[in-house]
């Protein structure tokens, strides 16, 4: 049996948006099976404060993702080793090396890595063109949970942060179907912006947890990262809250950026406040809170048209007495006189 070996060293994000590629791979080289390396504790430099710290994948990020990869059918194996062990001949590694695909090496290719859909940067490193179907739910098979049945998971990180969208107004008509999902200062820094200090805080121990959980959900909202990719993963009905970007050139633009619409029962990005509430309400179908929505004023009503009386029938016609109308038909036979005949009458 032909098996595929691939390493990868990505944000979490990056490593659930390889999956495609990897079953693709699969298809190209006839292969049967896959294995999967997460390599932790490459060194990365960040923009901004990021919860990998300076490196790329820490061992708590690879231990809470790994339960989920396990379960994908044509993962023969996964596995997790240190950039140490990884490059210091470690002989447990040795059947991952052989012939491995190193999954970030689309960044030394010079790709715009800022923007785009980060699935299309892996099938860059092909020489040729594959068609790329992103709509399949590779999750497909994870039983989902429904502890948070009928609510929304909302999971929103200080790296893109929304800082165009007021998340207090136009989250305010769902607040009460919100659950935090996402690191414990996230969540504080959340309920301090918002003022929703009620909406719940879920913990989470795996990414397997994390899937179930929002499967059984009604949607989710957040803004671009691990849980959002996720979301997209699973194709749950979500929205994706477009952040500020800074390009590469230090412009500031309104995103949305590494953005996902593909497949799902409702996707889209919230790009202005005007969108924000509607969009809001259309992805959890509030028909309790829609009640809520000040709707326009109407026109003053109008008193129904009052009911026509049915005409009477007519009475027939009387028949003229044949004596009658016999004259009257004589009279129609004769010519009509011209003006002529009867000015000449008249002399």
């Amino acid at each position: 049996m032909t098996v595929l070996n691939f390493a990868h060293s990505g944000n979490m994000g990056d490593v659930l948006f390889s999956l495609h590629f990897m079953k693709d791979m699969l298809s190209i080289s006839g292969a049967e099976k896959a294995r999967l390396v997460l390599v932790t504790d490459v060194p990365a430099q960040y923009v901004n404060p990021h919860p990998e710290g300076k490196v790329q994948m820490t061992k708590a990020t690879a231990r809470f993702m790994i339960d989920l990869l396990k379960t994908i059918p044509w993962l023969e194996e996964v596995a997790s080793f240190p950039l140490s062990d990884w490059e210091g001949g470690l002989k447990d590694c040795d059947k991952f090396k052989d012939k491995v695909i190193y999954l970030p090496a689309y960044r030394g290719l010079g790709l715009a890595v800022r923007s785009g859909d980060i699935r299309d940067f892996y099938y860059a490193m092909l020489p040729v063109h594959v068609q790329k179907d992103f709509s399949e739910n590779l999750f497909a098979h994870i039983e989902e949970k429904d502890a948070l049945k009928e609510k929304i998971v909302i999971a929103v990180n200080s790296r893109f942060k929304p800082l165009q969208l007021n998340l207090k107004e136009g989250l305010q008509l769902a607040k009460d179907k919100l659950v935090f999902m996402g690191l414990p200062e996230e969540y504080k820094e959340f309920a301090l912006s918002t003022g929703f200090t009620n909406v719940p805080y879920q913990k989470i121990n795996t990414l397997l947890e994390a899937a179930e959980l929002m499967k059984g959900a009604q949607g989710f909202i957040g803004t671009q990262g691990g849980l959002y990719s996720l979301a997209e993963m699973l194709k749950v009905p979500r929205l994706l809250l477009s952040p500020e970007v800074i390009l590469e050139n230090g412009n500031k633009v309104n995103g949305p950026v590494n953005n996902h619409p593909m497949g799902g029962a409702f996707c889209d990005s919230v790009k202005t406040q005007l969108q924000f509430s509607p969009m809001v309400l259309e992805l959890a179908s509030f028909e309790p809170l829609k009640q809520q929505i000040p709707e326009e004023p109407s026109a003053a009503p109008t008193e129904p048209p009052a009911e026509k009386k049915p005409k009477a029938a007519r009475k027939p016609r009387a028949k003229k007495a044949e004596s009658e109308a016999k004259p009257e038909a004589e009279e129609a036979k004769k010519p009509r006189r011209t003006r002529k005949a009867k000015a000449a009458d008249k002399e």
